[in-house]
């Protein structure tokens, strides 16, 4: 079976071809077709179906989960060549995935919504209308999935999206067109509810102008790079449609007094380099106590120059490359872009591959503070308990943050600090669920943590009188 989109319920090779090079060895990894604007706007134009009952969808995804295990070696391969990801990294994406769909709907009904009680106009028992807050579906949503989850994001979007009882078109990103179309060809081994469901590869700019110029997409969600979240959030506004946008997360991770530090230094190392600290979640600074910066230091030092950096696929090598040359290079110049840090190990990049990274003490100005990086990189700086607040404040994209300690007092203070969305206490917090609750990125403004499934409908008011107040509710949502 071939195909590079999955619309009008089968696989299509429509479009102009491309050819996709994997980032380890920028070698041929497949041809695919690419649809522009007009193109695109026919897959949108295709969706005309009604999204069946849950139970209908639930055993579609469980034919879902059955379709990917039997293309597991197929897409490990090809996980690893557009990632750069080790095995040991791919194989955890996989299993999440498979796991996701096997569970889902025991998911489902875990965060099935609360019944909202009627509330009258007046409390003064003259009233005769009432209000009640619902949820509905959104109609159709269109979905921009990030690279470095590009497979993962689309099935959680997909599936999340028909539980919710919206169609869903997805654009995986174009590094990933090769996984996006093995997508596409199992989405067609797995029959989907007819006309609810596509995957198109094509160019995220007129995959945005078709969703935009679309009457039947109600939202667009957006999860990618930070320097084009604005963009897709005030055209979604023009255009009079809900956006959800999703960017990069600069994740801090605070040291207490009470917490070893071999325990400290050892979860440090894991946050900043799995999946080559490319993550929302890695963990991209470190506050400690000045006293316990030196021996912190050093004992992270020794492990990040121990990481072998190299061809993941060889399955000695810790860290494979970056998606790109400039990327690796950007998160250089980041490192370097600082009055007073100091680079201790790597920093310096060979083509898109590059070593773990650890500057210590920048300024609290330094944009490596303020924005993060997005590579196996992390800066160390030591500062009083007392300051560690305007620490966070300064960080522009709080998405997930960390505490390391059981100091009761430490605790209640760094949850009344944080602006992060997700709070992660003496754990490693780059290993997430596919189950997370999603959201919390700071600067969308209209993306708050919820699950993912709430995240494609509408909450609405009704109002009516009493007795047709409880007709109405029990009608289906649509």
């Amino acid at each position: 079976m071939s195909g590079s989109h999955f619309f009008c319920d089968q696989c299509s090779d429509r479009g102009e071809p491309q050819t996709v090079c994997s980032v380890i060895d920028a070698a041929e990894l497949a041809r695919v077709a690419v649809l522009d604007v007009e193109g695109v706007k026919q897959a949108i134009q295709a969706m005309q179906g009604v999204v069946p009952p849950k139970g209908v969808v639930f055993e579609f995804i469980l034919r879902l989960r059955g379709a990917i295990e039997s293309r597991y070696d197929e897409l490990l391969v090809c996980l690893q060549e557009e990632s750069g990801f080790t095995a040991e990294d791919n194989r955890e994406v996989l299993a999440g995935i498979i796991d996701y769909l096997e569970c889902f709907d025991k998911y489902s009904e875990a965060c099935t919504w609360s019944e909202e009680p009627a509330i009258p106009h007046s409390f003064n028992g003259s009233e005769q209308r009432y209000m009640q807050i619902v949820s509905k579906p959104v109609s159709c949503v269109g979905v921009m999935v990030p690279q470095n989850a590009s497979l993962g994001l689309a099935v959680i979007a997909l599936v999340s999206a028909l539980a919710a009882g919206a169609r869903v078109i997805i654009r995986p990103s174009m590094q990933c067109a090769a996984s996006g179309a093995l997508l596409a060809q199992i989405l067609a081994q797995s029959a989907p509810p007819g006309g609810c469901v596509a995957v198109v590869n094509c160019k995220a700019s007129d995959f945005l102008q078709a969703c935009l110029a679309s009457p039947q997409i109600g939202m667009v969600h957006y999860i990618g790079s930070d320097r084009f979240a604005q963009g897709v959030l005030s055209e979604s506004f023009r255009h009079g449609k809900q956006a959800l946008v999703d960017g990069e997360g600069n994740g801090m991770l605070l040291i207490g007094d009470d917490y070893p530090l071999d325990k400290a230094c050892e979860l440090i190392c894991s946050a900043a380099t799995r999946f080559n600290g490319q993550t929302c979640t890695s963990v991209n600074g470190v506050l400690v106590s000045p006293e316990r910066l030196p021996a912190l230091q050093q004992s992270l030092a020794e492990r990040f120059s121990a990481l072998r950096v190299g061809d993941p696929r060889d399955g000695l090598c810790h860290l494979g490359p970056l998606f790109s040359g400039a990327q690796a290079i950007a998160q250089c110049e980041r490192a370097r872009d600082t009055q007073q840090a100091i680079v201790i190990t790597g920093g310096e990049a060979r083509g898109n591959y590059l070593p773990a990274t650890l500057v210590v003490n920048p300024a609290i100005s330094d944009e490596m503070v303020r924005e993060g990086f997005f590579g196996p990189l992390v800066w160390l700086a030591g500062v009083p308990q007392k300051e560690w607040g305007r620490w966070m404040a300064a960080n522009r994209f709080p998405l997930s943050d960390t505490l390391l300690s059981n100091d009761a007092d430490l605790q209640q203070w760094f949850i009344g600090q944080s602006r992060a969305g997700r709070l992660c206490f003496n754990e490693d917090p780059s290993i997430e669920s596919m189950f997370e609750p999603w959201g919390g990125y700071a600067p969308a403004a209209s993306n708050p943590v919820s699950h993912w499934i709430h995240k494609y409908t509408s909450t609405v008011q009704f109002d009516a009188a009493r007795a047709s107040l409880g007709a109405i509710t029990r009608l289906p949502r649509c």
